[in-house]
């Protein structure tokens, strides 16, 4: 589970940055609730397909040595003493 949230971490700032561009048209190019209620699916799109397309390419990648980029997690000795 940690990795599907980790693959879709950037989602967070998108969506963000989605609400942002809401209340910029809002303010200055003065979009009413149902002109900006039209923009949610290109939102949804960009903020969730954007981080799709690298997660999704990444199972699929090998390193050299032949290993895959997604891969059990460690953790180091510094932070086992936590």
């Amino acid at each position: 589970m940690t990795d599907l949230v980790a693959r879709f971490m950037p989602a967070d700032s998108l969506w963000s940055l989605a609400m942002a561009g809401n209340v910029y048209l809002a303010f200055f190019h003065h979009y009413d609730s149902e002109s900006l209620r039209k923009l949610h699916w290109k939102y949804f799109v960009t903020c969730y397909g954007v981080p799709f397309i690298p997660a999704i390419i990444y199972l699929f990648v090998k390193n050299a040595k032949g290993e895959k980029v997604y891969g059990g997690a460690t953790v180091s000795s510094s932070y086992a003493k936590l």
